[in-house]
């Protein structure tokens, strides 16, 4: 036996208004059971290339500085997050073969990259094969 509430509220709907509930509900069915997790991605991505096009880097430096450090300590966090769930869906997608390498066992390998504190540094100095950028050619 169903109890009636009675604090509900009855409300009317027009036949335009269920049939606009009924499309959403079907259609957020639809996009897959996990449907959040990409919609989360696209949204990071959104706010990320905001911050980066955006944001003026000294203007964030000083803010940092200026005891909003939680901040960058937030921006780790999910570098860290985002790594581990990149690494499984690399290992996942390329099998238990071997064949990814996340960036510790590359360095650990004994790359390149192992010269440097930061892998961007090597990226912006080196060419796509590997190659040295000399921006200060030797007389």
């Amino acid at each position: 036996m169903v109890k009636k509430q009675k604090d509900m509220k009855k409300i009317k709907l027009t036949e335009k208004d269920l049939r606009r509930i009924v499309k959403r509900t079907i259609s957020e069915g639809s996009k897959g059971e996990n449907y959040m997790f990409f919609s989360n991605l696209k949204q990071m991505r959104r706010q990320i290339d905001m911050m980066l096009e955006n944001f003026n880097p000294h203007w964030v430096d000083s803010t940092l500085a200026d005891g909003h450090d939680w901040a960058d300590d937030k921006i780790s966090e999910s570098k860290t997050n985002i790594d581990s769930v990149f690494d499984f869906f690399m290992n996942k997608k390329e099998g238990e073969d071997g064949e990814y390498k996340d960036d510790e066992e590359k360095y650990r390998t004994g790359t390149p990259l192992d010269d440097y504190d930061d892998p961007e540094d090597y990226y912006t100095s080196h060419d796509k094969y590997g190659n040295p950028i000399n921006d200060y050619p030797m007389k």
